[in-house]
């Protein structure tokens, strides 16, 4: 069978990084190097399909915009919400893969970046609707026989949407023609990041076709944590 291939790269930022350096200065040297370093991984040449998963906090608009904008320069999609706390979470670059899970009332933002293969098919979508615009819906006519048995077939969903909408009337109709996809996500504490632009109202969705499995752990009541394979 053949093998799944991923790179992921994460940093959290604490708020004793960024004192006297703006935090969007930070994320730029953060990517830069992630780049530098992984030349192999986010060059265009081979065909794979980089993504920014952004998690804020209390940032302003403004400092967000500024950070989803270099974000969305340098990657493929970039997707991600606000909260109003973050975990202190592993680091995968080099020698800090020591750290543990933990809360941490001191990180005031965190990014995680991957790649996944030419195998790998993603596609974003959002809607301020209620419901699962049928536009939405013809995205997916092509990933709706999945079949588990074929790793190269399975279909994975991660969701994020504003506390006002009602994403019950989205998972339904996403439930009733992909039974088989596995789909998890969050609930913002005010805002959805989906390219450079910043969501009040809605939610947006990245789904991730191909040989990738997703499996998802919850704990409650407030953490979910999805772990990629």
């Amino acid at each position: 069978s053949t093998r799944r291939r991923l790179h992921f790269a994460s940093k959290v930022f604490l708020r004793n990084d960024t004192d006297g350096i703006a935090l969007v200065d930070n994320i730029f040297q953060y990517s830069e190097k992630i780049q530098r370093r992984h030349k192999a991984m986010f060059s265009d040449n081979n065909g794979s399909t980089s993504v920014a998963f952004f998690f804020a906090t209390n940032q302003s608009d403004k400092d967000v915009k500024d950070i989803l904008r270099v974000l969305d320069k340098n990657f493929d999609i970039v997707i991600g919400n606000d909260n109003t706390s973050l975990c202190n979470s592993c680091n995968i670059d080099e020698k800090e893969s020591a750290n543990v899970l933990k809360n941490s009332d001191d990180v005031t933002a965190s990014l995680l970046i991957g790649t996944f293969s030419n195998k790998c098919s993603l596609l974003t979508f959002s809607s301020k609707e209620h419901g699962m615009p049928p536009e939405c819906l013809q995205l997916f006519s092509d990933r709706l026989k999945i079949d588990k048995e074929h790793h190269e077939n399975s279909l994975n969903m991660l969701l994020f949407s504003t506390p006002s909408f009602d994403m019950s009337t989205v998972l339904g109709p996403i439930n009733g023609l992909m039974p088989e996809a596995s789909k998890t996500g969050s609930i913002s504490y005010n805002r959805v990041f989906l390219g450079s632009n910043i969501y009040y109202d809605g939610f947006a969705g990245l789904s991730i076709q191909g040989n990738v499995a997703m499996d998802v752990v919850t704990t409650q009541p407030y953490e979910n944590v999805f772990q990629f394979e």
